[in-house]
């Protein structure tokens, strides 16, 4: 930049500083000066003097200068910054990568929120990408569990309900919303595109709203209290067959004594349904309806009514079947209730220490004649399993999971598997036990060298062999994934 007027009193810093030397070389040296050269050592010292106070004002001066300039470079750089010629529609696109949509609901730091507050471009981009705004997680207190959604004001949820239109919406109810806030999100219940209710109350209401859910595909009900029935034994019942055409996943976790059923739902369109202490009759009435290749999810409790072993087993065309829970209940197994040819994917897993009951799975597999791809079994003593993997329903298993077995029986179990030469297309077997206590793993690895052994669970897998294989002995081998389980050491099953 050229020299202008505020900087022309100090250009005659920037060249050459001779200072020679006044005192003849008395600085080296430790004679008195003269009277002569103390009055030139004096003059030389007040002119130095002068000239460094000039060169502190030219430091502050060309300071000041420096900073503006960066304050000016800055600022016209961001200007050209290519996120200020994104257009609006690309700019949406990054905000929706940059929500965490499961965030309980908090106007302060929500991103949606906090995007809105940037600038005005951003506010506006935010605001009318509705999507930002259609995730509505209520927050509950962190120390007593009680939801502080009361404690938002009405007009955030207004606003952000608002922002959220034409978008379908995500809703996670709590147990106590309070009226006055359910009634703003139940005046949209025809957007609705997502629920989970944990109130038997709420979900009563939903359910007898008597309108249409066009976008509704997930609906769940999660509910653990002990509360009035959902519909009485006299109500006419409520038919939403109609009033859903797009759902296809659906949860409904209650309790056996007020288990909707009088509640027809379009069963036909469930792409998976998840049912938690459910009552036989219940199951037997809806498996017809299940559209083929569907996922059913059998979660076991303690009050349910059990089947005459004499009841003919209902043809279903799920493709997936798991079954959690105790078993104790039961006078006859889940599975004598139906007939699944199509099935691919049976998982059955028992609480620790409970046997799953092998006799009623290989009827089952007997009578459906299926072809099973994956199998996860857990309570099962070493024989039955042998049993069930002998079946011709287990000859194109690829991927096998078994759990709940004591470790003293590992190493039998092993021997018959390979022996026997049973699932012969099998290409991960998954087992469940304590590295620490029952050296699985280098049992593993002694029966077969080309096994794969890890370690883990949600982590990266690590390698268990003191040395990695080569490539050459991994590319035939069985993949083995070892998971860490400290508690199964304990468990003991006794024989059938």
């Amino acid at each position: 930049m050229p020299c202008d007027s505020s900087c022309s009193t100090h250009c005659g810093l920037f060249g050459p500083l001779d200072l020679g030397d006044p005192s003849d070389g008395l600085v080296s040296s430790n004679d008195a000066p003269s009277s002569l050269q103390i009055d030139t050592i004096s003059a030389a010292i007040g002119k130095a003097e002068t000239h460094l106070v000039r060169v502190k004002e030219a430091i502050a001066i060309l300071t000041a200068q420096g900073n503006e300039l960066e304050v000016f470079l800055q600022n016209h750089r961001a200007v050209m910054s290519p996120l200020r010629r994104l257009p609006n529609e690309m700019l949406s696109e990054i905000f929706l990568r940059c929500m965490d949509f499961d965030a309980p609901f908090d106007p302060v730091r929500n991103e949606a929120w906090v995007l809105a507050r940037v600038c005005r471009r951003w506010r506006s981009v935010a605001s009318t990408t509705s999507h930002l705004w259609s995730h509505f997680i209520f927050p509950q207190d962190e120390y007593t569990g009680r939801p502080r959604a009361r404690l938002i004001p009405r007009r955030l949820w207004e606003t952000q309900l608002e922002r959220a239109y034409p978008s379908p919406l995500t809703i996670r109810f709590p147990h106590h919303a309070g009226p006055e806030l359910l009634d703003i999100f139940f005046s949209a219940a025809h957007r609705w595109k997502d629920v989970v209710f944990v109130n038997v109350r709420d979900f009563t209401r939903f359910v007898n709203l008597g309108v249409d859910f066009p976008y509704l595909q997930r609906l769940a009900m999660n509910d653990d209290t002990p509360w009035e029935p959902l519909l009485p034994t006299n109500a006419p019942g409520a038919d939403l067959m109609e009033a859903m055409p797009a759902l296809t996943h659906l949860t409904l976790s209650l309790r056996s004594h007020r288990f909707p059923r009088k509640l027809q739902l379009p069963w036909w369109q469930l792409c998976k349904y998840d049912v938690g202490n459910f009552q036989i009759p219940h199951i037997r009435e809806i498996l017809p309806f299940l559209s083929p290749g569907s996922h059913l999810t059998l979660r076991v409790g303690n009050a349910i009514v059990s089947e005459r072993d004499d009841v003919a087993p209902i043809l279903t065309g799920i493709e997936s079947l798991e079954i959690m829970g105790g078993l104790q209940g039961y006078r006859s197994h889940p599975l004598n209730i139906l007939v699944a040819p199509l099935l691919k994917k049976l998982l059955i897993t028992g609480i620790k220490g409970e046997k799953t009951h092998p006799a009623a799975i290989t009827t089952f597999l007997n009578n459906s004649r299926c072809a099973l791809q994956h199998l996860r079994i857990s309570g099962c003593t070493p024989q039955k399993l042998m049993g069930i993997l002998e079946l011709p329903a287990a000859r194109n298993i690829v991927h096998l999971e078994i759990g709940h077995i004591p470790m003293e029986h590992w190493g039998h179990l092993f021997g018959d598997f390979q022996q026997r030469g049973l699932v012969p297309n099998l290409q991960t077997l998954v087992v469940r036990g304590d590295l620490r206590r029952s050296g699985i793993a280098q049992l593993l690895a002694n029966r077969n060298p080309v096994l794969r052994v890890y370690k883990g669970r949600l982590g990266p897998l690590e390698w268990t062999f003191p040395e990695k294989p080569s490539s050459a002995e991994v590319a035939g081998g069985l993949d083995v994934v070892v998971l860490h389980e400290p508690d199964i050491a304990n468990t003991r099953l006794r024989a059938d």
